[in-house]
């Protein structure tokens, strides 16, 4: 009798078990759902350059409707966006990817002057194939992810960026600092440190590892966690404490990760 229910009790199981993750994938895309319709809402109330560019680029790069207003819509509306260097050298790389559309001794005179903020190794990371970035680099970000928190976040993104487009040779230094790199985000994603921003940081350790190729140490556990505490509006806090207030860059990196997760295992 036992060998008779053998087969039965594992086909059972087996299709049990994809049940539930069609179910899973299916609450991740309702999650994905609600999340873009906030964004397609806000439209160019969406005041923040770095926000607007990711979610052009995520909306790009996983085929995933928006419908975000067209960049000129924003600056139509924020002026003063013209005059951000920040924001101009970002919306070059976004509409023309691999050349800034000023003066190279402008460019230069941006990434130099800004050499050890996030934003100007940001910048400098996506331009290295025009404006190589000083023989210290990898010193700079090996410093920055012992800072910890966002320094060490960004320095994830800016050595992804950095190996992507060849600017930095893979050898024992860089690997090294992507290990070490590594080891830290995941250490971030499973941490239950309580701050007014310990999601946000979380989240964004979620897509750095995403970032640098290693989305495995992304589990089923940390995408339930962000979809649990996405709120009713389909936005997310800076923190999973109760009444905290929607986070417009929590919420990015959110959908983010979700569209990074539902597009490796749909």
């Amino acid at each position: 009798m036992k060998k008779t229910l053998l087969p039965y009790l594992f086909t059972l199981l087996f299709y049990q078990g994809l049940s539930q993750q069609s179910e899973f994938m299916a609450q991740v895309g309702e999650s994905i759902k609600k999340a873009a319709e906030v964004f397609s809402q806000e439209g160019t109330n969406i005041n923040r350059s770095d926000i607007i560019m990711l979610l052009f680029l995520l909306e790009e790069h996983f085929a995933y409707p928006l419908k975000l207003p067209p960049i000129e819509k924003f600056i139509e509306k924020y002026p003063e966006l013209k005059d951000s260097a920040y924001f101009r050298l970002y919306d070059s790389y976004f509409q023309g990817r691999s050349e800034p559309l000023f003066p190279d001794s402008i460019v230069w005179k941006f990434l130099k002057s800004n050499m050890y903020s996030i934003n100007g190794l940001t910048a400098w990371s996506i331009f290295c194939r025009k404006f190589p970035p000083p023989d210290t680099i990898v010193n700079i970000l090996d410093k920055n992810a012992d800072l910890g928190e966002y320094e060490m976040t960004h320095a994830a993104l800016q050595l992804a960026n950095l190996m992507q487009q060849e600017c930095l040779k893979p050898n024992e230094k860089t690997e090294k600092l992507k290990k070490k790199l590594v080891m830290l985000l995941e250490k971030q994603i499973n941490s239950d440190a309580e701050l007014e921003y310990s999601d946000d940081l979380k989240y964004e350790s979620m897509a750095m590892l995403y970032y640098l190729g290693e989305g495995n140490k992304v589990t089923e556990k940390h995408i339930r966690y962000i979809i649990e505490n996405q709120q009713n509006n389909g936005t997310w806090s800076g923190s999973s404490k109760l009444n905290s207030q929607p986070h417009i860059h929590t919420s990015a990196i959110a959908l983010w990760i979700l569209l990074e997760y539902y597009t490796r295992h749909k």
